[in-house]
């Protein structure tokens, strides 16, 4: 019996953990879904990665304004990472549909 509760709580345990290592790698990701990106402005830190996932039915091209950054066609399902460094407002846009425009604006990390 006591086998039994030992075995449900490493069970619990290892699921609060999962659980709460997804909400923190979540923190700082942009979905795509319905040709919107969700959430249309992203404030996150120096040193902090984003990433963008596909949850659309169509295909993706995310692309910085100013050509800082650029994904490969993101099909559905697919998702794109770049890590921020510098301080500053970075406008992005999908290049397969202009009308989808984005925003990421990264302040100095606290840890500096």
């Amino acid at each position: 019996m006591k086998l039994n509760f030992l075995a449900i709580g490493i069970i619990l345990l290892v699921i609060g953990i999962i659980a709460f290592s997804g909400c923190a790698q979540n923190q700082n990701t942009v979905t795509i879904q319905n040709s919107t990106f969700n959430p249309p402005q992203k404030n996150i830190a120096a040193a902090a990665t984003v990433k963008w996932i596909n949850n659309d039915s169509a295909s993706h091209k995310i692309v910085s304004d100013t050509g800082m950054f650029e994904s490969q066609t993101l099909n559905p399902g697919d998702s794109f990472e770049y890590s921020f460094y510098q301080e500053g407002t970075f406008n992005y846009h999908d290049a397969l549909n202009s009308s989808m425009t984005g925003k990421i604006i990264v302040t100095r990390s606290t840890g500096y």
